[in-house]
């Protein structure tokens, strides 16, 4: 009985706010899915497709490890969780966010050096991991080849629960912006999480933290990785966060040396 109770009015709350802030949300809806279609569709899509067809048609019922890691390599985050069953380490490696995408906007806050400096340090070290250090032996996947059309459909449900997840989180940070400070929210979502942080003026504490957010992804990208796969879990969570935190040590320490 009291948990019902609780559930009912946690939905009450959640919706005095939805219509509270109604104008809000439905701006942000809208320039967030016009964003989605005609900025991060066009190239998540075919990174989606691309590993929903090595998972079904290449690595099914294969054991070749090069293969495996050649794949978690092409296959950034979100979708790189299509390869993984249940590795938390693994999964930590391989959440790389598109190197181009980070680029283009941590050159937009940091310059072309540093934009650069820490998109390869972060994929360097992640690629050494994958390739080097995580000698475990893969699981062999047990799915069915799939035909073309519903390599589509797969990655079609993929990107819709993907979409549903971004929106979610656009809307908490709408909505949380009213309250609070908005750069203290830019682990929520990537993409409002760099020009958050852009906000600041104090670069000791703006590009650490820029780093740290494009090894970590945000918790949106978590959320997204875990609509497209059931395995993860906090355990993988917590590992990224460690590895998040490894990947700015070293970051700062060669902008250190090249300073």
């Amino acid at each position: 009985m009291k948990k019902n109770l609780l559930k009912l009015c946690i939905i009450v709350v959640i919706i005095i706010v939805l219509f509270k802030y109604n104008y809000l949300i439905k701006n942000n809806v809208r320039n967030i899915s016009l964003i989605f279609i005609k900025d991060i569709l066009p190239s998540m899509f075919p990174i989606v497709f691309m590993s929903n067809y090595i998972k079904y048609n290449i690595l099914e019922n294969n054991q070749n490890s090069f293969i495996y890691k050649l794949s978690l390599c092409l296959s950034f985050s979100p979708s790189n969780v299509l390869l993984i069953n249940s590795d938390h380490k693994l999964y930590a490696y391989s959440s790389c966010i598109n190197p181009l995408f980070s680029y283009v906007v941590i050159k937009h806050i940091l310059g072309k050096n540093l934009a650069l400096l820490t998109v390869l340090t972060n994929i360097i070290i992640s690629y050494i991991f994958i390739f080097k250090y995580y000698v475990k032996e893969i699981t062999t996947y047990k799915y069915k080849k799939q035909s073309l059309s519903k390599l589509i459909e797969i990655s079609i449900k993929n990107i819709i629960n993907i979409y549903g997840v971004i929106i979610f989180f656009n809307v908490i940070i709408t909505i949380s912006s009213i309250y609070i400070f908005k750069p203290v929210l830019f682990f929520i979502e990537i993409t409002n999480g760099f020009y958050l942080l852009n906000m600041l003026n104090n670069l000791y504490i703006k590009i650490p933290l820029i780093i740290f957010l494009n090894s970590f992804g945000s918790l949106s990208i978590y959320f997204q990785q875990k609509s497209i796969n059931k395995n993860i879990n906090a355990s993988c969570l917590k590992y990224k966060l460690l590895y998040s935190t490894f990947i700015t040590i070293i970051t700062i320490s060669l902008l250190c040396v090249v300073a």
